[in-house]
């Protein structure tokens, strides 16, 4: 079931969560939702795009993607990552913008611990948790990895098109 579906059957939660596999490849096109979402690779490497940045994200680091914000992400190799979507009426201080930032042993301790809460259902306890959350974001390291630009000319010019055109069928063979 797609996200914007799982939403629309329970639009009184404070969270719902998803695991998600995506192949090498695997491209989930600009798309957005109504909730708040946190992208978190447990393993592999996605590449996300929204509010006009694009970022990479391995195990180590999240996206929080604000709600109705669009983006679309796509799997560089195989990937798992979790999705934890924040109803928006929940007052925790989260960004007004799409934020990457450092997952530290206590960040995916937390979002590990959100999305057993809400497989518990326990409202009480995941309303507590969002609020640790929305201050943990507030506070967290941004993480960037700098995309590398070739120097030479030749090279910049097949760069420059295959990150405006990722789909060219074209290789370097």
């Amino acid at each position: 079931m797609d996200a914007n579906q799982l939403i629309a059957q329970h639009p009184d939660q404070a969270a719902l969560s998803k695991h998600l596999i995506m192949p090498a490849g695997f491209v989930d096109k600009w798309h957005q939702h109504p909730w708040h979402q946190v992208i978190f690779p447990r393993s592999g490497l996605i590449q996300s795009q929204s509010d006009g940045n694009q970022v990479v994200l391995p195990h180590n680091a999240l996206l929080f993607v604000p709600a109705n914000t669009w983006h679309t992400s796509e799997a560089i190799c195989d990937t798992q990552f979790l999705a934890v979507y924040i109803n928006p009426s929940i007052e925790a201080g989260f960004p007004a913008h799409a934020q990457t930032c450092l997952v530290t042993p206590f960040l995916k301790a937390l979002i590990l611990e959100i999305i057993g809460q809400i497989e518990n259902a326990k409202a009480q306890i995941i309303h507590h948790l969002l609020q640790v959350l929305g201050d943990q974001l507030a506070t967290a390291q941004t993480y960037t990895i700098p995309l590398l630009t070739p120097k030479d000319r030749r090279l910049s010019a097949i760069f420059t098109t295959l990150i405006d055109a990722p789909e060219t069928p074209y290789t370097l063979a």
